[in-house]
């Protein structure tokens, strides 16, 4: 140990490439798209309800992310 500063005892071996392939590229347009259409169509719904759709939508977000959260 020099100066608290140890050496490592193994060599890390990262095999992890960045990029995206045009299949990811392609599914997040598509996700994309879906979640377009589904504020876009969901519009009047918004319009007739009011502003009890955000608390709905907040509602909603938070249970997708304690789900997200979750799954490890």
């Amino acid at each position: 140990m020099l100066n608290g500063i140890e050496k490592p005892r193994w060599k890390v071996v990262n095999k992890l490439k960045r990029g995206l392939s045009t299949r990811h590229i392609r599914f997040m347009a598509l996700g994309s798209a879906i979640g377009t259409g589904l504020f876009y169509g969901s519009a009047d719904a918004i319009k007739m309800a009011g502003p009890s759709v955000l608390l709905a939508y907040i509602i909603g977000g938070v249970a997708a992310y304690i789900i997200m959260r979750g799954a490890r």
